[in-house]
């Protein structure tokens, strides 16, 4: 029920994975800058398209959400806990 494509993820993480989004701007394949989102303890991901997501978008970024370990369906569905080494949680490797 968006206009933007909104695309379900299952993001790998450790034994598991996370629950997120990626949302383009529009339907085309654009190169385009994304804008990595990820809220605090007692927030989640699906509630950051109303407070980032949506403005990025209107300025013609993607946006990846995502809750991370003790956040939102992470910690509510998965019992993965908050860990204070958060660049562990977003480290792209290589």
């Amino acid at each position: 029920m968006f206009e933007q494509p909104i695309e379900v993820l299952k993001i790998p993480y450790g034994n598991t994975t996370l629950p997120g989004y990626f949302i383009k701007p529009d339907a085309s394949n654009t190169p385009r800058k994304t804008l990595l989102c990820t809220g605090g303890y007692d927030g989640t991901c699906e509630e950051l398209f109303f407070s980032v997501a949506g403005g990025a978008l209107k300025r013609g970024y993607n946006v990846l959400i995502f809750d991370g370990p003790g956040q939102g369906g992470a910690l509510v569905m998965q019992k993965l806990p908050m860990r204070a080494d958060w660049e562990n949680v977003v480290y792209a490797g290589g």
